[in-house]
């Protein structure tokens, strides 16, 4: 058995223990959401779907109260870490405008599938009243984070905005410092650049953070795609 083999057995056969733990307590639900029209071929590995929560709480903080997963491959090279989930049952962990621009960013603009990326905000539940993720959320759903980019093992991290990279790098963090600027987690490089949400709101800050995208497709060493380049 190969080492690519070897990982995505390991892969699947810790993703199942995980999965049958959590479905054991109660807090995710097998159903899947709906696929778009738009989807890869059928001949090509399917990405891992967000899956939806049916229960309160796991009880490590007191605005946890629907656990979501993230979405993406066993092999993926690029791992984009969230801020939170945009609302209670929302069926990915970036969705909405955000996670249109978002599609656009990986398929278009970096040339990659689904299955080459991965997914996970920062936080498993929508924050209260709609705002960001207080510190002991962050610090509640750290390890399961920890553990998902640990289990990936991707070539590069992606943190989306102020909060995912806080979460990631530390709370001490200043974001105007590092935004762009390479930075490392457990020897993984990682670009930090700004939200889609962000870009969806400040469309003029897209070209700068274009440039933090290109940066990573260099690390990779990838091809900027043409579409990207116009």
């Amino acid at each position: 058995m190969d080492s690519r083999s070897a990982k995505s057995l390991e892969f699947r056969t810790v993703t199942a223990e995980m999965r049958r733990r959590v479905q054991a307590a109660g807090w995710l639900t097998d159903e899947l959401p709906a696929q778009s029209a738009g989807n890869a071929s059928e001949t090509q590995p399917r990405p891992r779907p967000a899956q939806r929560s049916r229960s309160a709480a796991c009880g490590q903080c007191p605005a946890a109260y629907r656990p979501s997963a993230g979405e993406g491959g066993c092999r993926a090279v690029v791992f984009f870490i969230g801020d939170a989930p945009a609302g209670e049952g929302a069926d990915r962990p970036i969705s909405g405008p955000a996670g249109i621009l978002l599609d656009q960013i990986i398929h278009a603009g970096m040339g990659l599938s689904r299955d080459e990326v991965y997914i996970m905000n920062a936080v498993a539940c929508p924050p209260p009243q709609a705002g960001l993720p207080a510190p002991a959320q962050i610090a509640a759903c750290r390890s399961a984070l920890c553990a998902a980019i640990n289990l990936n093992r991707p070539k590069v991290i992606c943190t989306l905005g102020a909060c995912a990279t806080a979460a990631l790098l530390g709370q001490d963090t200043v974001w105007t410092r590092v935004r762009g600027v390479w930075q490392e987690y457990a020897g993984i490089p990682v670009m930090p650049t700004d939200h889609p949400a962000y870009l969806a709101e400040h469309p003029a800050e897209k070209k700068i953070a274009w440039q933090d995208i290109q940066e990573i497709l260099r690390r990779l060493g990838r091809e900027i795609p043409s579409r990207g380049k116009r």
